[in-house]
């Protein structure tokens, strides 16, 4: 019409020509586009003039257009003039100004140019803050724009915050099933992705997915590429089927809608090549990478990081084929791009370093390689210090996760380099003081320093944050069916309460604290060592010779005072023969009573030959050394199910608890880090002999005569003449009876315990029967000594269904579903009233006083306890050492529970232990620390050796592990 009524000339067709063009390009109809364009560019330069406001609109368009299509060379040029135009002709403060500047910005970080970039962005998202505001959705986009710029340069913490607050705003301006919604759940997944948070990425993607192929079609460029990052996200989870199936439409799509000679559709090919390298296709994949180098090459120029990630990945599969003379210079040369463009401190430098060390490695040229892992090292150790500060522990993990196999793979190097370089092992054994335990430190840090700063903001949050997780776990006790018919959600609970950890996290700077910014060296543990000491590092790892295999390694490193230049290795290559046959003998040997032990061929390792199989190297080892009457062990892997005091050396015929004096501790960074002394409290709770049966009415009566305070401070009845001194029974859950056995020996302990204390000054309160209960342990805050003697129970995920109490529930109460990713939950201890909450769970009958606990005391929720300054828990109970391992952080369990909360020293058990001979080791336990002047490791030393007197199997000795100060 305008072309009719006013000419081909004129201003209002040349915006007739913009408008259409600009539908063509969204529906990537670029071909059509790109002559409108150009034609309402020249109408608008001849009629209105080059400084015109709309003419610096067609030439934005045109470069938006260039950049879609990949033509950055040819879209930065329209876009500085645009820019330019706007500034002169509207002000730095018009939303048209803040526009340019956003789409410059994000044609930088397209290109890498993250340093020009940030300025721009930065003052994009001022500018449109104060106008059009920040609920407005261009206030979003650049939100989103500079999260991903953060993303793109490693600033992981502060991208995320960004993205959210983005996607809150495109959720309520522009509704759930906008595209522009889909992209931000699109770049959070990715972000989520690249942190190792895979189980939050899949359903962000999924519903990307699902709003692309409603709003836009299957054949549009943004479900390609929604279909492409699932796609990355299976491969990453191997799940290399679907993987494969989405990256192939991914492919066709850009194929056809972008064209063969389109970055995008280069990153299709890099990543379905990559994929094809997984799957060992590698004819396959050597002519996908090579089709992608050359489109980027084209496209991109020889010093963009994307064509730098081509040469990698092509290297990176040459590398894995054997051709090692292919791989090096393209190694080398995407080193350099990534070194030039992106910084020293970028993951994908490190990415390379690490890259080029393991070519070097696989070579045989250890020279090489050594100094570049070490320096990949040094740029993950700069991505923790940024980024753990704004993560809960699980976030923790799961970032930690996506390089941690680098430190590892670390270990597999050293154990070849050792022959020629034997300093190799100081950086080893620096690691570990490093990482070990590092979110065991982080999470006990976080707290300590919340609720000793004196913030009263943070400690509200702390509190809420209690509260919330505390109210997840009541929530996910209600059964599904009815959670969903009153609309409680646990999940949005849970975000919640991740959502203040971390905050609590940044305001802490625990991490600051947990890994030191002056790092602790082997040699400043060494200082700590007295004359016939040592102090070992044991560090378990997957082998990795020119791929990864599936056998498992140990490494001893042991400091001695004599130790000269670096630590001394003992590798131990039969790690699987450890942690199989291994664990299984020593369970039997020294785990189980009687006729239960396993014999014959189901006990491979004959007891007497678990000494050699886990001790004998390190032991020849500390000989060589000169010696030693004390070490200081820090256990990683299989050596955490242990106590490597009950074996027994066959040529002396002596245990190890009769030569060796061995301290457990969660790192020998201890002696160098030491904790602060407890707070000065002189108080003792001592819980035990519940009365498992006992009704809600019971438990509630209890608790209201404790807080009237008529509890007895110490106990005055005894079982001791009541013909219980010989009793045999076991503290461990009888899976053939329909009832928790009471545990008379408790009683005894508890009193005896008692009367120690009074003897020593320390005031005492006894929990007993009803009042031994998860509501009145609850309200303890920071006594000096917690000591707890009942029944404890660990469940393996692989035992999930609890035989003889209920088969419908898991021993701790609670359905598969909520306890299956959590460890914490499959662990804990039965107070007063737990047989009845197990024997009522489904009974819709069955009521429990409001706010009334149920009598499992889960160590999730002893982790919420209130133990700081206490000086000593002990865990007077079956298994409650026992819980989920994992590399280099210890055994997920009640024990670490308790650490958390706050306890300096805790005592736990690694088996089911039996009831008589437990209280009377915990009597001379108590006896020997407060009554002859022993250190609570000395006494706890000799409690056991006069009890293996008494009793020589290990069974009844051997149960206990003391970790802590």
């Amino acid at each position: 019409m305008y072309k009719v009524k006013l000419g081909d000339e004129h201003p209002s067709y040349a915006t007739s020509l913009n408008n259409l063009a600009t539908l063509y390009y969204t529906m990537d109809r670029y071909e059509e586009a790109e002559p409108l364009m150009l034609k309402a560019v020249e109408i608008r330069k001849v009629q209105l003039g080059e400084g015109n406001p709309e003419y610096a609109t067609s030439l934005n368009n045109l470069a938006t257009m260039y950049a879609e299509m990949g033509r950055y060379a040819d879209a930065e040029p329209l876009y500085l003039q645009s820019t330019e135009i706007r500034k002169a002709q509207l002000g730095e403060d018009h939303p048209d100004y803040a526009a340019s500047l956003n789409n410059l910005a994000t044609l930088y970080y397209t290109m890498d140019r993250y340093e020009e970039a940030e300025p721009l962005i930065l003052k994009a998202v001022e500018i449109r803050k104060a106008k059009p505001g920040e609920d407005h959705p261009d206030y979003a986009t650049s939100l989103n724009n500079l999260a991903t710029l953060f993303k793109s340069m490693g600033r992981y913490h502060e991208a995320e915050p960004l993205y959210k607050q983005s996607m809150g705003i495109r959720k309520t301006q522009l509704r759930e099933d906008h595209p522009s919604y889909a992209q931000s759940l699109n770049d959070l997944a990715l972000l989520y992705q690249i942190m190792g948070r895979y189980t939050e990425a899949e359903p962000l993607y999924a519903q990307a997915i699902e709003i692309d192929k409603v709003q836009l079609g299957e054949d549009h460029r943004n479900f390609a590429t929604s279909l492409n990052n699932l796609a990355m996200l299976y491969e990453d989870m191997g799940r290399y089927d679907e993987a494969e199936t989405l990256y192939t439409q991914a492919l066709d799509t850009r194929k056809t809608q972008l064209g063969e000679n389109h970055p995008d559709y280069a990153n299709s090919l890099n990543n379905l090549a990559l994929l094809y390298k997984s799957m060992r296709r590698y004819g396959h994949a050597e002519s996908l990478c090579e089709q992608a180098l050359e489109i980027r090459k084209a496209q991109l120029g020889e010093y963009h990081p994307d064509y730098a990630t081509s040469l990698n990945n092509l290297a990176l599969l040459y590398r894995s084929m054997g051709r090692y003379d292919e791989a090096e210079p393209l190694y080398t040369q995407a080193r350099g791009i990534y070194k030039t463009k992106l910084g020293e401190d970028h993951p994908n430098y490190a990415t390379s370093l690490n890259n080029l060390a393991l070519l070097y490695k696989n070579m045989g040229r250890y020279n090489e390689a050594e100094p570049l892992l070490l320096q990949g090292q040094q740029v993950y150790l700069h991505q923790l210090r940024n980024v753990f500060p704004s993560l809960s522990e699980k976030e923790k993990e799961q970032f930690l996760n996506t390089f941690n196999f680098n430190f590892e793979l670390f270990h597999s190097f050293a154990g070849k380099r050792h022959g020629s370089n034997p300093a190799i092992t100081a950086t080893q054994y620096d690691n570990a003081l490093l990482l070990k335990g590092l979110l065991l430190q982080s999470s006990s840090q976080m707290r300590e320093r919340i609720l000793a700063g004196g913030d009263t903001t943070a400690i509200c949050l702390f509190e809420d944050w209690q509260a919330l997780k505390r109210q997840w776990l009541k929530e996910s006790e209600i059964p599904k069916s009815e959670r969903e018919q009153v609309g409680i959600v646990p999940d949005a609970t849970l975000e919640k309460a991740n959502t203040l950890e971390k905050e609590l996290s940044r305001r802490s700077e625990a991490f600051a604290e947990a890994i030191d910014t002056v790092r602790t060296t082997w040699w400043e543990v060494q200082q700590e060592l007295k004359p016939g000491e040592s102090a070992i590092e044991l560090i378990r790892y997957t082998w990795h010779d020119k791929n990864w295999t599936d056998t498992v390694h140990y490494a001893a490193l042991i400091v001695t005072p004599d130790t000269k230049g670096h630590p001394h290795l003992v590798l131990l290559e039969n790690g699987n023969e450890l942690e199989a046959q291994g664990a299984q003998s020593y369970k039997s040997a020294f785990a189980t009573r009687g006729a239960s032990r396993v014999a014959g061929g189901d006990n491979p390792i004959p007891a007497d030959s678990l000494y050699a199989y886990f001790w004998q190297p390190i032991q020849t080892a500390l000989d060589s050394l000169g010696g030693a009457g004390k070490v200081y062990l820090s256990p990683d892997g299989v050596y955490h199910t242990l106590n490597l005091q009950t074996l027994k050396n066959p040529e002396t015929g002596r245990y190890l608890l009769e030569t060796l004096d061995i301290e457990r501790v969660g790192s020998t960074k201890n002696l160098v880090k030491k904790k602060k002394q407890p707070a000065p409290n002189n108080n003792a709770v001592l819980a035990g002999y519940p009365s498992y049966p006992a009704s809600p009415e019971a438990v509630a009566s209890a608790q209201k005569r404790f807080q009237q305070g008529q509890a007895a401070r110490i106990l005055t009845a005894s079982l001791g003449s009541s013909g219980y001194g010989t009793y045999q029974t076991y503290r461990a859950i009888d899976a053939s009876r329909s009832s928790i056995s009471p545990l008379p020996g408790t009683l005894t302990e508890v009193e005896q315990v008692a009367s120690i204390l009074d003897g020593e000054g320390i005031p005492t309160l006894a929990l007993l029967e009803n009042a031994a209960s998860e509501d009145l342990l609850k309200k303890v805050k920071s006594p000096r000594i917690l000591h707890i003697a009942t029944h404890g129970f660990f469940e393996p995920q692989r035992e999930q269904q609890a035989e003889g109490l209920n088969r419908e529930m898991l021993m701790s109460g609670l359905g598969q579903e909520t306890v299956t990713e959590n460890p914490y939950l499959r662990c804990g201890l039965y107070l007063a009233g737990a047989e009845t909450t197990l024997k009522n769970r489904g009974n819709l009958d069955f009521q429990r006083p409001a706010g009334q606990e149920d009598g499992i005391l889960t160590a999730y929720e002893a982790t919420l306890l209130d133990l700081r300054g206490t000086e000593l828990v002990v865990l007077s109970a079956c298994e409650t050492g026992l819980g989920v391992t994992k590399n280099g952080e210890g055994v997920y369990g009640l024990q670490r529970a308790f650490q958390i909360a706050g306890a300096e020293t805790v005592i736990f058990s690694l088996w089911k232990i039996a009831d008589q001979q437990t209280q009377e080791m915990m009597g001379l336990f108590y006896k020997n620390w407060l009554q002859k002047d022993m250190t609570k490791r000395q006494a706890f030393k000799a409690a056991q050796q006069t009890i293996k007197e008494k009793y020589e199997d290990p069974y009844f000795w051997g149960a206990f592990v003391m970790i802590g100060g």
